[in-house]
């Protein structure tokens, strides 16, 4: 986090939130924190499960042909693949080093999902992300209440990844 925060400091001084706003040039300069968002991301993707037609390229982990169809579905659990050693090597520990040019491949990270039905607005989700913990940033000092290792966290599988439990922060 101090990083981060040397990083807007940087960008920003110590202007004032109210009169010098978030520019698209400034977001652009935010190398570590838009790292440390994949980072965050490998470790939580906010959409744990990719499917798509067979005509569509990618990878292809499941099979399963739909009865009344016919057609053949891929499905990319995205939780499993960011987890897996072959690929990554600690999948459970936030590396924003792992982001640098060259580090990784494109093929094993699969945010917001993959191919024909790839998410559109991840582009505005992963700005929106980057705009709100600036902000955040900026404003406040940020504690976790009670630090917890990433593997000890459980999660829920609905639309998106939940934690079983609250994870409370302190501002």
């Amino acid at each position: 986090m101090n990083e981060i925060y040397e990083e807007l400091n940087q960008i920003y001084g110590s202007s004032d939130l109210k009169h010098v706003p978030i520019t698209h040039d400034d977001i652009k300069d935010m190398k570590l924190l838009e790292r440390v968002i994949k980072g965050n991301s490998l470790l939580r993707s906010c959409y744990h499960r990719s499917e798509s037609n067979a005509r569509c390229r990618g990878i292809i982990i499941n099979h399963i042909k739909g009865q009344e169809t016919g057609v053949y579905r891929k499905i990319l659990f995205n939780y499993n693949l960011h987890r897996n050693e072959k690929h990554w090597a600690q999948p459970l520990v936030l590396d924003s080093d792992g982001f640098l040019p060259g580090r990784h491949s494109s093929s094993n990270f699969f945010p917001f999902s993959y191919g024909c039905r790839n998410c559109i607005g991840q582009k505005f989700a992963i700005l929106e992300m980057t705009i709100i913990i600036v902000i955040l940033i900026r404003k406040f000092i940020i504690k976790i209440d009670k630090p917890i290792e990433i593997a000890e966290i459980g999660v829920v599988l609905s639309l998106s990844l939940k934690p079983t439990e609250p994870i409370n922060l302190k501002f």
